[in-house]
């Protein structure tokens, strides 16, 4: 299923950094929380893939409902983690990217979470392969920027920097990600990316930083923040910041709407 790219309310710079803004009308949203939005949340490719092993299994009546109950959780999901997913989505669609392991398969317990970048994929799938990394806010607060950009050690501005300048960071999400490439279908991409990431000194990367918004588009938003990453750029990144405008109020119902989608969905 196609996704909207939105409409394009500003934008800042030239590459290597650059940031832009775009809205989305209330029926584009609904119509990505239902499709391609809906299938990252409920990660139908893995659960398809669980279902395929077990159902190999005897099928007793008995078995078959256990398991439903592995596969079938009811739990609704955080508006932000609709929001996470709504960036991968979109940077899927539109900037090229590629991220073919989802955070949530990692997760040992409810309510726990992973360190490190909010995805990792790659970037130039269909050019110069090079890993991505991506940090996610989502935010309701009517303020330019809202105070997840600027304040705190996990604030956007602190973790996009750490991410620019700080290899080890880097490093660990590549290994991260190449144990599980190991055995996978992308595994060959992984070794483009990883082959441009070291004969660069681990500088040839995209870094993207998405904000989701539910107030109306301002480019102050990103102003501060592309200055801030413009400074130190490596020669061989590229960074680009991205707020995604939805409907007002639009935010606290993500969550519902992706529910109410029935765990149905498009890629």
């Amino acid at each position: 299923m196609s996704l909207t790219a939105g409409t394009v309310e500003y934008t800042l710079g030239t590459p290597p950094v650059t940031g832009c803004g775009v809205s989305w009308a209330s029926e584009e949203l609904d119509a990505a929380l239902s499709g391609p939005v809906a299938s990252v949340v409920f990660d139908h490719e893995g659960m398809a893939d669980i279902t395929a092993l077990l159902e190999s299994l005897p099928d007793t009546d008995f078995e078959i409902d256990e398991l439903a109950k592995i596969l079938n959780d009811d739990t609704p999901p955080k508006d932000w983690e609709v929001g996470e997913a709504l960036a991968e989505v979109y940077l899927t669609h539109h900037r090229d990217s590629y991220f073919p392991w989802p955070d949530g398969r990692d997760i040992r317990k409810p309510k726990s979470s992973l360190p490190g970048a909010d995805m990792i994929g790659f970037h130039g799938i269909n050019k110069e392969i090079r890993f991505a990394f991506v940090e996610v806010k989502t935010s309701t607060e009517n303020k330019y920027p809202p105070q997840v950009v600027k304040y705190g050690e996990h604030s956007l501005n602190k973790q996009l920097t750490d991410l620019r300048d700080k290899r080890p960071l880097r490093d660990k999400a590549v290994a991260y990600l190449g144990h599980r490439a190991t055995k996978s279908g992308w595994k060959a991409v992984y070794q483009s990316a990883a082959k441009n990431y070291l004969k660069t000194g681990g500088t040839c990367v995209a870094i993207f930083g998405v904000l989701i918004r539910d107030v109306l588009p301002n480019r102050d938003d990103l102003s501060a923040s592309w200055q801030l990453l413009s400074g130190n750029c490596p020669a061989n990144a590229l960074i680009e910041l991205l707020a995604i405008y939805l409907p007002s109020g639009s935010i606290d119902s993500l969550s519902i709407k992706v529910m109410a989608s029935g765990k149905g969905g498009d890629t």
